[in-house]
């Protein structure tokens, strides 16, 4: 898997330039856990390239949006497409999460949220 990161001060993009498959297993939890390590308080992840997702993945982003709830912050998702928002609905995790459907839908969402 092939991630970009983006900083913006307390958020960072994440970028899912490949899909999400199980030669990958552990790297999304390793990008995700290193941004809040460097101080992330929001994290978005962009799946507009990601055409599924596998549990290791859902377990990655349940574990960070975890953490950063704890610490004031949140997970969003952008660029889901419907298959993998049919995954977490199936799950119910759909309304756990914060989905935006564009980048700067979801950089609006982090604006507020942290005033």
């Amino acid at each position: 898997m092939e991630f970009q990161v983006c900083d913006y001060g307390i958020y960072k993009v994440v970028m899912l330039i490949e899909g999400v498959g199980k030669a990958e297993l552990g790297e999304l939890d390793a990008v995700i856990k290193a941004q809040i390590q460097a101080g992330a308080l929001y994290v978005i992840l962009d799946f507009s390239t990601v055409q599924s997702i596998n549990s290791a993945a859902i377990g990655s982003i349940i574990l960070g949006n975890s953490i950063l709830k704890a610490k004031g912050g949140r997970l969003i998702m952008v660029g889901c497409n419907d298959l993998v928002i049919g995954v977490f609905k199936l799950i119910g995790y759909l309304e756990k999460f914060t989905i935006a459907k564009t980048l700067p839908e979801a950089m609006e969402i982090v604006k507020k949220a942290a005033n």
